[in-house]
């Protein structure tokens, strides 16, 4: 349970990294469609949800991550912060739903599990975690 968290955590961000691929792609197509000035056009409209995947993938693989390895001293921050953060989605989970686009809604469900299970998981594990790094330091003669 104490790992589990991070590797959510490293899956949620490898997702959002795929939605980056697929806004950059979107972008590729409509130039290659439509001409030159509507794929600068197109690439511009997406440059904001581009540059937020981008910040998502990073800032949950790097969670992940040092979570993982066992970097963090503690993760109620991480915890706390992936409860939060799929808050949004799950606004958005209920406003596609009620519009029937069911597959956005699936899409926008499994977001909201990934995060709240790697919240959760992230503070059920709390104390296992604590003790497990502390272990792991103490074998280790390079760490503080």
């Amino acid at each position: 349970m104490a790992m589990a968290a991070g590797v959510l955590w490293i899956i949620f961000g490898s997702l959002a990294g795929l939605s980056l691929a697929m806004i950059v792609l979107s972008a590729f197509i409509a130039a290659a469609n439509r001409g030159a000035r509507v794929g600068v056009e197109a690439a511009s409209d997406l440059s904001c949800p581009a540059t937020i995947s981008f910040l998502i993938a990073v800032v949950f693989i790097c969670m992940g991550i040092q979570s993982v390895r066992g970097m963090v001293g503690d993760r109620l921050r991480y915890g706390l912060g992936s409860i939060f953060f799929a808050f949004l989605p799950f606004l958005m989970l209920i406003y596609s739903a009620s519009r029937g686009e069911f597959i956005e809604a699936g899409i926008e469900g499994l977001i909201v599990a990934i995060l709240l299970a790697a919240g959760i998981l992230a503070l059920a594990g709390r104390s296992q975690y604590k003790l497990w790094r502390k272990a792991r330091s103490a074998h280790n003669p390079f760490r503080k």
